[in-house]
């Protein structure tokens, strides 16, 4: 089976655009620059490659880049549904993410935690429900996986221009959680 669609619209948005990346670090140099979006860029790089102008090979194939978005799409979906419940000894309402995305383990025996986008590319994804141990388990591995390291590499952006923030910045952000904490204990 061969899928086939109309790009005629992206096109004429290629012939039209001063802005013709031959490469993906083109494309991010072109999203420091100007106004230009991901999607839009997306669109530049596939009919240039189509036209025989874009010959990055590490851009994904046009089969791949379909797979692709539909997986975040899905995964995407799924992260945006959530269900109300009550927490703490108040019983403060809030809500909480409906499903749990996958967890693998790794040569160590390691949990790994992925977060939507990394999940929708994974062939092993799975998804539980938020009340299970299972997504217990796979909250707390994200938590102390990506959440850590993703905090990490902002406080080090921080330090390149802000030295003396950094422990501000880390104190605010620990001032949070600590909020957070109380309202759901």
């Amino acid at each position: 089976m061969r899928i086939s669609y109309d790009v005629s619209d992206w096109v004429d948005t290629y012939n039209a655009s001063k802005d013709r990346p031959r490469n993906i670090d083109d494309a991010i140099d072109l999203m420091r620059e100007s106004a230009i979006k991901s999607g839009e860029l997306a669109a530049l790089l596939i009919v240039g490659r189509e036209l025989g102008e874009v010959t990055d090979a590490s851009l994904p194939s046009n089969k791949m880049s379909n797979l692709t978005g539909m997986a975040l799409h899905i995964a995407r979906y799924r992260s945006r549904q959530r269900v109300t419940v009550k927490l703490g000894k108040n019983q403060h309402e809030t809500t909480v993410p409906r499903y749990v995305a996958t967890t693998t383990t790794d040569e160590d025996g390691e949990m790994k935690t992925y977060d939507s986008t990394v999940a929708a590319l994974e062939p092993e994804t799975t998804v539980v429900d938020y009340n299970t141990p299972v997504a217990a388990k796979r909250a707390r591995t994200y938590l102390m996986t990506n959440v850590v390291g993703r905090i990490r590499d902002r406080l080090a952006v921080i330090a390149v221009t802000d030295p003396g923030g950094v422990q501000r910045v880390a104190d605010e952000l620990k001032a949070a959680i600590d909020e957070i904490v109380k309202e759901i204990s």
